[in-house]
């Protein structure tokens, strides 16, 4: 039986980056954030996200129809201990008129909107 030599010679060099600081510049079609929640069922014990976005989708897509909405995502779940959340990120449907004025993500970020 042969021996068969497994070492190779990896050859490398250091590599660096700049961080580049990311800026929403406010253009483009306002995205809206929708947040649902819900109380866990405690009979059901087995439950997951894709199960729950399913079951919500048709109920979530009426509701944002009725707000001249339209999903432009798949539906994110997030499980907690007894509740569950739905987020639903949408636009105005075409003619729709959007009173509130959109945040730009770091504005959102910061805090800003809280004054």
């Amino acid at each position: 039986m042969n021996e068969i030599d497994t070492k190779e010679e990896w050859y490398g060099s250091e590599i660096s980056t700049d961080a580049v600081q990311m800026e929403d510049k406010g253009k483009g079609k306002p995205i809206i954030l929708r947040c649902f929640e819900f109380k866990k069922n405690p009979a059901i014990k087995e439950i997951t996200e894709t199960l729950i976005a399913e079951t919500h989708q048709k109920y979530i897509d009426t509701f944002l129809w009725k707000d001249s909405l339209v999903r432009i995502q798949d539906l994110k779940v997030i499980i907690e201990k007894d509740q569950f959340k739905i987020f639903a990120t949408c636009q105005a449907k075409a003619g729709a008129v959007i009173l509130d004025k959109p945040l730009k993500i770091q504005d959102y970020a910061s805090s800003k909107h809280m004054d």
